[in-house]
């Protein structure tokens, strides 16, 4: 944990985090991770590093073995099916792949929509079409996009809907899992920028899940890496970056082939 966030109260965090899948071998072991409100944090580590895992109990889909998450300084609790919704609301997520994360029959300005039903926040159709119309123009996307289905737009276009659709319950974090992988290279910085303007403008937290390093360089202020189910660092982006600690971050660098200058 860093201790330059304790004035403020983490939106999200987890607190001595251990997990297995059934019987089998621990894939997360002891992690303690912290996300202050409007931060960026990037997480990263090969595929493998339990970083899966990990966002799937902050999304709230899975409990830990041992440990806590804890939202706003109180311990989720999934059985706890009010403040479960409460907390799904509160916790939006961005996957890889906009091809499958987009249904195919859906009208785009239905799946914007869709969370706002599925998480019963309140108004009528009229007041869900104005947020719609609201979050494409966020998005930069035009006013008749709701209109199309999603074969009608590119991998870049239909990220801009999944992170619309993330946007519409007003979420305080947003858990981003490999968001510009898929995409193209041309589009990703795009998104990212788009991803950078938004949490900025509207104090989203976010915690960006990658093995792109130029990409968290990009992004985050703060990043943690994730080795066989251990945070292994913690600290400023640019000072892991320059002078890495611990000899899988050193690795991890080794391996990019040129980052862009801090």
């Amino acid at each position: 944990m860093t201790h330059d966030h304790d004035l403020a109260t983490p939106v999200l965090a987890a607190r001595n985090v251990r997990f297995s899948y059934g019987r089998g071998a621990e894939v997360l072991h002891d992690v303690s991770l912290a996300l202050a409100p409007g931060e960026t944090v990037g997480l990263v580590g090969e595929s493998g590093a339990g970083k899966t895992s990990l966002l799937r109990l902050l999304l709230g889909l899975g409990s830990p073995t041992s440990g806590e998450i804890l939202f706003e300084g109180r311990p989720l609790d999934r059985r706890d099916t009010r403040r479960l919704l409460a907390y799904r609301r509160a916790v939006q997520p961005v996957y890889q792949d906009p091809f499958s994360s987009l249904d195919p029959r859906m009208r785009v300005g239905d799946s914007i929509a869709e969370p706002l039903r599925s998480l019963r926040l309140p108004g009528g159709p009229a007041r869900r079409a104005a947020r719609v119309a609201e979050l494409l123009e966020a998005v930069d996307l035009p006013a008749d996009a709701g209109e199309r289905f999603p074969d009608a737009f590119s991998g870049g276009q239909r990220q801009r809907i999944a992170i619309a659709r993330a946007l519409a319950p007003e979420p305080r974090v947003i858990l981003a899992d490999e968001p510009v992988s898929a995409l193209d290279t041309s589009v990703r910085m795009q998104v990212i920028e788009l991803f950078q303007r938004l949490a900025r403008e509207r104090g989203i937290g976010m915690l960006l899940v990658s093995h792109d390093l130029t990409i968290v360089s990009a992004l985050c202020r703060r990043m943690a890496v994730l080795e066989g189910g251990r945070l292994v660092e913690e600290g400023n982006t640019r000072g892991v970056l320059t002078d890495p600690r611990h000899p899988y971050t050193r690795r991890l660098l080794a391996s990019v082939p040129r980052l862009p200058a801090l």
